[in-house]
């Protein structure tokens, strides 16, 4: 009995445990916008109606934007929409279990052939890619998370700052998030300086004390998203996700990419609606399973077999 609520007792620890870094950024984050709204905008420039209302509006605009998108890629769901053609019943799963590696490879083949599967991936041993967890053949570009117990669609990386994976449901609002959290910051920071610098006294009090610290709390939240933001942005330009340069990606016929081009790669993640790329819709064009592909440069359709 007690090593049974022992068992049951460690998934909730596992996610307590997981929960901790957001729940610190969240606090970090709060800590900021508070110094900005209270102790800056209704205190600070409780005098100066004007420049009060204009602050107001564009810090709590942008604000507001990337509370969105973190709600949205916090809260999006990590096993997104993967067929149930790709799963395999628990008697497939069993008899798959005592084949080896290259028999079962060969079973999945034939498995996707009959389901009009189709894998441009393959393992680096140019076997079908399969997860044993989730009991399913895995779409390409596809990873199974541990932290998330779950096989996600194109998989990013798993995010511990929303405790959740970053993949193809929420990758552009997981961007929009960093943009606008940066701009965010940016802003707050910028008229912190310009508003002290033009009024050139700094009293020693609490109040001072608070806007110090919204200030460096601000310029380092700068830092962390920008140059995240620049990472994944680039990512998203070169169509390759972090996953992807940290192991090798197998194609089936090694003269193929997933790289389409800056723009087609663009729109591949944010959609073909531009009115759509600012806000944390689900967006993408494609389905996530199955992607567009061309020749790499050099080579051409003559030259696969």
């Amino acid at each position: 009995m007690k090593n049974e609520n022992r068992h049951n007792a460690m998934p909730c620890c596992r996610k307590c445990l997981q929960s901790i870094p957001s729940v610190l950024l969240i606090i970090l984050i709060l800590f900021t916008y508070y110094t900005y709204l209270v102790e800056f905008c209704f205190m600070e420039l409780k005098n100066q109606r004007i420049r009060q209302i204009l602050y107001l509006i564009v810090g709590n605009c942008l604000f507001c934007m990337f509370t969105w998108c973190y709600i949205h890629v916090m809260c999006c769901k990590a096993n997104f929409n993967i067929p149930l053609e790709y799963k395999l019943s628990y008697v497939e799963h069993n008899r798959l279990l005592n084949l080896s590696a290259p028999k079962q490879s060969e079973v999945l083949e034939n498995y996707a052939q009959n389901r009009h599967i189709i894998l441009w991936l393959r393992t680096s041993d140019n076997l079908i890619r399969y997860c044993m967890k989730c009991r399913q053949i895995k779409p390409d570009r596809t990873h199974h998370c541990s932290a998330c117990a779950t096989c996600v669609l194109k998989m990013d990386h798993h995010c511990p700052w929303t405790n959740n994976c970053i993949g193809f449901a929420n990758q552009k609002s997981f961007i929009l998030m960093l943009m606008y959290g940066t701009l965010a910051c940016l802003f707050y920071t910028i008229i912190l300086i310009e508003y002290y610098l033009h009024l050139g006294i700094i009293k020693p009090d609490l109040h001072t004390g608070f806007l110090c610290s919204g200030f460096f709390s601000s310029s380092f939240l700068i830092i962390f998203m920008f140059v995240l933001f620049c990472q994944h942005v680039t990512l998203m330009l070169k169509n390759v996700t972090i996953i992807e340069t940290l192991q090798d990606t197998h194609f089936l016929n090694p003269r193929l990419t997933f790289n389409l081009g800056y723009k087609q790669n663009f729109l591949e993640v944010c959609g073909d609606y531009c009115w759509k790329w600012w806000i944390p819709t689900h967006s993408p064009s494609g389905n996530g399973i199955v992607f567009e592909v061309r020749y790499k440069r050099g080579t051409s359709r003559s030259n696969s077999r």
